[in-house]
């Protein structure tokens, strides 16, 4: 058989059945068969170290970032996310745990949570005290003249001396709350890690989860308006070049991918994509892809002089 006609045969249906004897067979390969560890880390750690280095990086995602803000996707952030990832991530969250009370004591041993905590009690304490001061009548029916003198007397003597004593008070609550304000952030640390309480805080972290994720994602791309976008970027490009510095990098994505692989097992791929229910479509995805591609390489010159000289030397 000369070389055209065995090119005529590829390019009549030939190549089309190579592909689906080549597709055949992957499937019927282990994963961890066709992809090694050490190889594929060293391919991505090339990647990021690229896109470190590469000005194009920080263009990338500033488009991203405009792409986001110009349209956000429809619904809110549980759409956007899979079902088989949420649930197990919020089983984790709301499992009842006892945190570390050292921990919880020194986050919050913060200026802002004493100024948030140290307001709320001074304002609820002076709130309380407002309902006991004494108030004046606003009139009395059939009062006369001198009596409504009098009392505007004593509303300006009263008045003054209220404002005082109300200084005073607020200068004294003040005192006072700061007097208890390490007491009660310990306290607060101590609800937080009771036992008794775990669960509790357990179904918080679920509802703070949970109103994340039902937040539409118009509110959210509002909330992402504070942010600079500049800021944004210079974090995405200085998250990108540390990465792509660390010294253990290619080790870490090595195991990271053996853990996978050996996770895995000794699967086929075929019996993967049969539990996930995808086999058909990706079949119908990748083999006309490359059944194309081989179609355009049996159309080469190159293609053509290969199988001239692998035919001679038969």
């Amino acid at each position: 058989m000369n070389t055209d006609t065995l090119i005529a045969r590829l390019n009549d249906g030939a190549t089309a059945s190579l592909v689906t004897l080549s597709v055949d067979h992957v499937m019927t390969q282990p994963v961890n068969a066709l992809i090694e560890a050490d190889w594929l880390a060293g391919q991505i750690v090339t990647a990021i170290a690229a896109a470190s280095e590469s000005d194009q990086t920080e263009r990338w995602i500033r488009e991203r970032i405009a792409e986001l803000r110009a349209n956000p996707p429809p619904g809110s952030l549980r759409d956007q996310l899979p079902t088989e990832v949420i649930g197990p991530v919020r089983d984790m969250v709301v499992r009842p745990f006892v945190p570390d009370r050292v921990i919880i004591g020194r986050m919050l041993g913060h200026r802002a949570v004493e100024t948030l905590v140290r307001d709320l009690l001074v304002g609820a304490i002076q709130s309380f005290s407002q309902r006991f001061r004494p108030n004046l009548p606003s009139g009395i029916p059939g009062a006369g003249l001198g009596l409504r003198s009098l009392k505007k007397v004593r509303k300006s003597v009263l008045g003054g001396i209220g404002q005082e004593l109300e200084k005073q008070a607020e200068s004294r609550v003040r005192e006072f709350v700061d007097s208890v304000l390490a007491q009660v952030l310990a306290q607060v640390a101590d609800r937080i890690c009771d036992a008794k309480d775990a669960e509790i805080y357990g179904r918080f972290r679920g509802h703070l989860m949970d109103q994340i994720l039902d937040t539409p994602m118009v509110d959210l791309d509002h909330e992402l308006g504070k942010v600079d976008p500049d800021a944004l970027v210079q974090t995405g490009v200085a998250i990108a070049n540390s990465l792509a510095k660390r010294a253990n990098l290619r080790d870490e994505v090595r195991d990271m991918v053996q853990a996978g692989l050996e996770a895995m097992g000794d699967k086929t791929i075929g019996a993967h994509l049969k539990e996930a229910g995808i086999t058909d479509e990706w079949r119908a995805e990748i083999e006309p892809q490359m059944v194309n591609r081989c179609a355009e390489i049996v159309q080469t010159t190159a293609f053509h002089d290969w199988l001239t000289d692998v035919l001679e030397t038969r």
